[in-house]
């Protein structure tokens, strides 16, 4: 739903996306591309790092603790921190040189270039240090890490990365602001803003990162010990902002992708998206506290404050959501398509395998987004924090919403960047589909896993001492191994693409991928209940969740 100006067709919608990303300087489509091949490659490496790690969950293979350990410490830190950042750097910078007007370049490319070298040595450092010993998961706990060996260089990998999106996050602010500045653009669209707004908080994310692993890096290389500063707390205000920045880039996604898709463009006012993108700024930094419910050094006051403060997170997302679907069902209406209740959604382009995407992320998103308000209850912290409950929540987004749609633009950006057509674009629009069943059935399983007291963070066996709990494991190792071949075939396809994909000229790359001709509507010129319907189910199940989570709780102490 990018504002770029002139005719709203989609047949210009597609059209102009790629035009304007095939024209984009060689050194800057270089630089995306190198983006691009390491952001593919982190996925598929860290889909095998879990693909053994369902195995053994699931009770299909074995693997000795510290081996285990040292498989989950690498899938997590590659997946999370690597592959996401990764992407999400492609992502941004494309958003910045295609939606901005005037843009010829992106501003100090060196300095991106010379953040690429330092997020790739980190994840080179970061893959060699778990094998030496540093087997801590992706969050580097000390002072638990103390004495172990690679550990130093475990947290020398995450200050390069820090460094590293820093130098990327200064180009991707400075080139919007320069057009500005030099009069080329009177006003941002809302993915121009959105993508700046982006890049800000990742710079802000980037010190506190540097501050957390700096100092933690500077601690181990001096031989460990007592710490000076409280490890957790650092931690958690950048992990906050690390793992929501990610919501962020998926929602601008999603609203680039509807127009892209459909030619359908916000129906509401430019203002309106921007105001919604910018909401994040308020909700997402006082709310880092709700990682740190068990912590008894936080007040009940601050916790009560944090839980309350959390579940205001989750309204820039509904809101750009309810935009997006409020806009493509009144387009759809005026173009004189199916009339029924939900018959304009049968017209949708379900066979362009980006759009499938990007539907099949909101379905994983409802369920994240449900099970969130159980999570963000202070007093139900003390029950599930420590249980596989929560690893199988966060799989809901890291996975079925945010990796799915990244490989959804993904889709789009890898054909124009090598000129050539995607690979079977019939089976890339199944996958995400197949994705979501592996991830429900992960998810629901792990969760009721969870609920019975089958912990996190241990592989192992002898805790799951509920009786029902190895038949859900062998569930969630069932939809690991679903969500691991479709993400494999993803990488499969994508590399087939950029290596011996169709050859095509400008105009006609992304031919193979199906899309739909609607008028964009005005507000008001015909009625659209869908988005409506929408939200009173989720106000019921929210209600309903929330009763039953406080039922749940009301008799727990404290």
């Amino acid at each position: 739903m990018a504002e770029q100006g002139g005719d709203s067709t989609i047949e210009h919608a597609s059209e102009r996306f790629e035009a304007s990303l095939s024209s984009l300087t060689e050194e800057d489509r270089r630089l995306l591309k190198a983006f691009v091949l390491v952001s593919i490659f982190t996925l598929g490496l860290g889909v095998l790092y879990a693909l053994l790690l369902v195995l053994v969950k699931g009770g299909f293979l074995s693997l000795e603790s510290t081996l285990a350990y040292t498989i989950l410490t690498l899938h997590g830190t590659t997946v999370f921190y690597y592959w996401l950042y990764f992407v999400q750097v492609a992502v941004v910078m494309v958003f910045v040189l295609v939606y901005t007007d005037g843009v010829d370049e992106l501003v100090w490319r060196n300095l991106a270039w010379a953040g690429f070298g330092l997020m790739s040595a980190g994840f080179l450092i970061d893959q060699i240090a778990p094998w030496m010993g540093a087997v801590i998961t992706y969050t580097g706990l000390a002072p638990l890490s103390d004495g172990m060996p690679g550990a130093d260089w475990f947290y020398v990998g995450y200050v390069l990365l820090g460094l590293g999106l820093l130098c990327v996050s200064i180009p991707c602010i400075a080139t919007p602001i320069k057009a500005k500045l030099d009069g080329k653009v009177e006003s941002w669209s809302s993915i121009t803003f959105a993508a700046t707004l982006w890049a800000a908080l990742l710079t802000v994310t980037s010190f506190a990162a540097l501050n957390v692993f700096g100092r933690t890096a500077l601690w181990a290389l001096e031989g460990g010990g007592p710490m000076d500063f409280d490890y957790m707390i650092a931690y958690h205000v950048m992990f906050h902002n690390m793992h929501y920045l990610p919501l962020l880039s998926t929602v601008l996604v999603w609203y680039a992708l509807a127009e892209v898709t459909t030619g359908v463009k916000s129906i509401f006012s430019d203002r309106l998206s921007k105001v919604f993108f910018a909401f994040y700024l308020v909700v997402l930094p006082p709310t880092f506290l709700y990682h740190m419910f068990l912590d008894p050094t936080i007040s009940a006051l601050m916790k009560t404050v944090a839980s309350t403060l959390a579940m205001f997170i989750s309204i820039p997302t509904i809101m750009v959501f309810v935009i997006i679907l409020v806009s493509l069902e009144a387009s759809a209406r005026v173009s004189e398509g199916r009339q029924g209740l939900f018959a304009w959604m049968r017209d949708l382009p379900w066979g362009n395998p980006a759009f499938s995407s990007i539907a099949a992320a909101c379905v994983c998103a409802a369920a994240g987004g449900v099970l969130a308000n159980i999570l963000i209850q202070v007093k139900f912290a003390a029950l599930l924090s420590d249980t596989f409950a929560i690893p199988a929540y966060f799989h809901f987004f890291t996975v079925g919403t945010i990796s799915l749609t990244f490989i959804g633009l993904l889709m789009y950006v890898i054909p124009i960047l090598y000129g050539r057509q995607l690979w079977n674009p019939k089976l890339m629009a199944q996958l995400p589909w197949a994705l979501t069943v592996g991830v429900y059935l992960f998810g629901v399983s792990g969760i009721a896993a969870g609920y019975l007291g089958s912990p996190r963070r241990t592989l192992a066996p002898e805790y799951d001492l509920h009786a029902s709990i190895p038949l859900l494991n062998a569930l969630v190792g069932l939809g690991g191994i679903i969500m691991a071949i479709v993400l494999l075939l993803f990488v499969y396809g994508l590399v087939r693409t950029l290596r011996s994909g169709e050859e095509a000229g400008v105009g006609e790359v992304t031919a193979n991928l199906p899309t739909v001709r609607w008028e964009p509507a005005e507000p008001g010129a015909v009625k659209a209940p869908t988005a409506t319907i929408v939200m009173f189910v989720a106000l019921a199940a929210l209600f309903a969740l929330t009763w039953l989570t406080f039922s749940m709780v009301g008799d727990l102490p404290g």
